[in-house]
């Protein structure tokens, strides 16, 4: 039997079946005893549309019809770039969506504006932008994410020459130099600031911020630590706070350490071909530089356990003090190219409640620990060997205060340690 025969007894049986005639009655446009039949017309298409735009006129004037011809296709919603949502992801604090919207409309009424006055006026320039920037977010990462999203828009839905240069130019901008390793530092640390900020009892932005601090080129690692000392001190705190008890200073400092790594590598994960090699150099150098603090950092507070043991007021003084002060201070005194006696004495002045002894003691420690102070700190070793200097001449200086204390022990009146000390200096020299 042959496929057309076969298909017309097929046909015939559905046509004769009860069940089957519903079923090529809709094959042949009828259901319900109606028939739906296509007129090969075309007057009477061309008058239904005629019939369409005079109702859409008569609720429009002609201004109104001019803003619909211009934004017609522009697609004003940005919700439609595809990439917000990747952004959002990458930038989690980043300012709401709606915010983000408010600044394409700005965007779009100065292209609006030129279009209107023909006289330039409304001209956009790279300054304007950054301006609008300012105004969506502070954190200079948000702000490219957001020129990034407005340029995609534009591109999209059609913009002039004018206001797609602007935002081109500011791109740029900020893709080069400090600003652009900023912008990279930010989408590196974002997702782990806003993870890790409860835990380190700060806000994301400060952890963004600090971790920008560590990428910029700094000679002074006191200057170094003191940007971390503020961060330190609230994760301490935190823990201290949730723990009930208080945690190590030193679990507090590994904490920021091993976050900045993490984000560190994140960032040289995420890095592509275009990323300055300077960049990448930097996070590795700087990530260097967080080793060593931690080394020194260890060191000054394994000086003061040390001294504290045979020496209670020195505990005592310390606890006061807190250790982050005591490593500042040393950090700064190694960042020094030349120091003075009176840059060493610096290092001991507030242990002076202690009593001499006590702070010889600890100016002995630290001598140990300067002789063990990593090359990526001191690179220069003449440097290093007149720092060192210094220090074993403060420890003479503190060894004949020592000696004077201890031959008027007996004397009532208050000694002032370091006006002694100040004398014995210039005995020494």
């Amino acid at each position: 039997m042959s496929l057309e025969v076969l298909r017309s007894t097929i046909a015939t049986h559905n046509a004769e079946s009860p069940v089957g005639a519903p079923l090529v009655a809709e094959a042949t446009g009828q259901r319900r005893a109606e028939r739906v039949m296509q007129l090969n017309n075309p007057s009477k298409l061309t008058d239904a549309a005629e019939e369409l735009g005079q109702a859409v006129s008569s609720r429009l004037d002609k201004r109104s019809l001019e803003s619909r011809s211009i934004r017609q296709g522009q697609g004003a919603n940005i919700e439609a770039i595809t990439r917000i949502a990747d952004y959002y992801d990458k930038l989690p604090d980043m300012p709401s969506q709606d915010k983000l919207q408010g600044l394409v409309q700005r965007l779009q009424d100065y292209q609006h504006n030129q279009s209107t006055n023909g006289d330039g006026s409304g001209q956009l320039t790279p300054q304007d932008v950054f301006a609008f920037l300012q105004q969506f977010d502070g954190d200079v990462t948000h702000q490219y994410a957001a020129l990034q999203i407005a340029i995609e828009h534009f591109e999209t839905t059609g913009a002039n020459d004018a206001l797609l240069g602007a935002l081109l130019n500011a791109r740029e901008y900020m893709e080069s130099g400090e600003t652009g390793r900023d912008v990279r530092a930010g989408f590196a640390v974002a997702e782990l600031a806003h993870d890790k900020a409860e835990d380190l009892g700060t806000d994301p932005a400060v952890i963004r911020e600090h971790y920008r601090d560590m990428l910029r080129s700094e000679a002074n690692f006191g200057i170094i630590f003191d940007k971390f000392n503020d961060l330190i001190a609230r994760t301490h705190s935190m823990h201290h706070d949730v723990n009930g008890n208080e945690s190590s200073p030193l679990t507090s400092f590994d904490d920021v350490v091993d976050l900045f790594t993490t984000a560190a590598s994140q960032g040289l994960e995420i890095a592509d071909t275009q990323d300055e090699p300077a960049h990448l150099e930097a996070v590795l150098t700087e990530l260097g530089k967080l080793k060593s603090l931690r080394t020194v950092y260890e060191g000054v507070h394994v000086a003061t356990k040390l001294t504290g043991r045979s020496f209670s007021e020195f505990t005592r003084v310390v606890e006061e003090l807190g250790t982050e002060k005591l490593a500042s201070s040393l950090f700064h005194y190694l960042g020094k190219a030349v120091t003075s006696p009176a840059d060493a004495q610096s290092l001991v002045a507030p242990l002076a409640p202690a009593g001499a002894s006590a702070s010889l003691n600890y100016t002995n420690n630290l001598l140990a620990l300067h002789r063990e102070v990593p090359d990526t700190i001191l690179t220069n070793e003449n440097i290093r060997n007149q720092q060192l200097e210094t220090l074993l001449v403060l420890s003479e200086q503190l060894t004949i205060l020592e000696e004077e204390q201890y031959q008027t022990a007996t004397d009532a009146t208050p000694v002032n340690n370091f006006a002694q000390l100040s004398a014995a200096s210039a005995t020494v020299h």
